[in-house]
């Protein structure tokens, strides 16, 4: 029996890191986001996990199924960008932070635009 686990496709799609590096981020940036705003948080905390998660469902299914679950993924990567813009504004995330958010997100939408066939903005 070998020691090494299956290889699955989702683990060599830049689009799947791009979504975790951006997962990693916001929980990091909600954990310094201090009391007040925990329905801001939870909701940035749930939409890039929603984000990682269907991009990973995608990668299970075909055709319009596919489709459907990369599209529920770029919706999810937007509201990541509407939560952390109002964290910023709220004064609860740094400008700094919520930038580098949105550089990341930018790139998951871009990614997930042309995975689903959405038409770009």
């Amino acid at each position: 029996m070998s020691n090494t686990s299956p290889s699955l496709s989702l683990d060599r799609l830049d689009c799947y890191a791009a979504a975790l590096a951006l997962d990693a981020l916001v929980v990091d940036a909600c954990r310094g986001a201090g009391r007040g705003c925990a329905f801001l948080t939870d909701q940035a905390q749930r939409a890039s996990a929603s984000a990682v998660l269907n991009i990973a469902e995608a990668m299970g299914r075909d055709g319009g199924d596919r489709a459907h679950a990369f599209r529920i993924a770029r919706g999810s990567a937007f509201e990541v960008d509407a939560a952390m813009a109002l964290l910023a504004q709220r004064g609860r995330v740094s400008q700094s932070r919520r930038q580098e958010a949105r550089a990341l997100c930018a790139r998951v939408v871009a990614m997930l635009t042309r995975l689903c066939g959405a038409p770009r903005r």
